[in-house]
């Protein structure tokens, strides 16, 4: 049991192409779907904005923002081989449209111009980024003034899925992360509580306001 929980742990940060990173990502799939649903929700897509998630996973999070149709442009960043795969094959019209743009990057190293994003959302991401405070600086630079970031989870599933053993390597600390916010630049950070409509589950949306100097 232990070695299944080091294992599932290994991949959540970088799924790998092997059955460990499959199976890392089907579980990722069922896990976060509800909550891919809920953060493009918030988002409040306007007509013609263009949208960021960070660590796109399967795609679903693109999938549900492209498909609101008011989207210009929705990019994806994720450092996964395996993800991108998935990814891809999920959003293949999309992709022919140009309408999602898909990169293999990091957080820290952004592959977009400054000020590009309206918003810019990720579902259980941040804590596995290495350096929260380059990652968020680099989130500032490319979301627009008076843009958003949006990052949501369920805290209380990966608390408990850390006390088993299953999620040691990442840095669970929201509070933390959400004081990074306001020292890197951004305003407005806080926490809503929320329950999804849909299948009554809990989840947490952390919202900032990108500000610029």
């Amino acid at each position: 049991m232990n070695y299944i929980r080091k294992t599932v742990g290994a991949n959540l940060a970088s799924p790998q192409l092997s059955w460990k990173g499959h199976l890392v990502m089907q579980m990722m799939k069922r896990k976060n779907d509800y909550l891919e649903r809920c953060a493009v929700n918030h988002c409040k897509i306007s007509e013609g904005e263009k949208i960021l998630e960070i660590g796109f996973g399967h795609g679903l999070g693109l999938h549900y923002a492209a498909n609101t149709g008011k989207a210009s442009k929705v990019y994806g960043i994720d450092i996964s081989q395996l993800a991108l795969q998935y990814a891809e094959e999920l959003l293949y019209a999309e992709i022919a449209s140009s309408k999602v743009v898909l990169f293999e990057s990091s957080v820290h190293n952004i592959p977009l111009n400054s000020s590009t994003i309206d918003t810019a959302f990720s579902v259980n991401s941040f804590y596995f980024w290495p350096h929260i405070p380059q990652a968020c600086t680099e989130l500032l630079r490319v979301i627009k003034p008076g843009g958003r970031l949006l990052t949501v989870q369920n805290i209380d599933s990966i608390l408990k899925r850390r006390r088993s053993g299953g999620f040691n390597q990442a840095n669970v600390d929201f509070l933390a992360y959400m004081q990074t916010l306001e020292d890197v630049g951004f305003l407005d950070v806080h926490i809503t509580y929320l329950t999804d409509e849909v299948t009554h589950k809990p989840y947490q949306c952390i919202s900032a306001t990108a500000h610029h100097t």
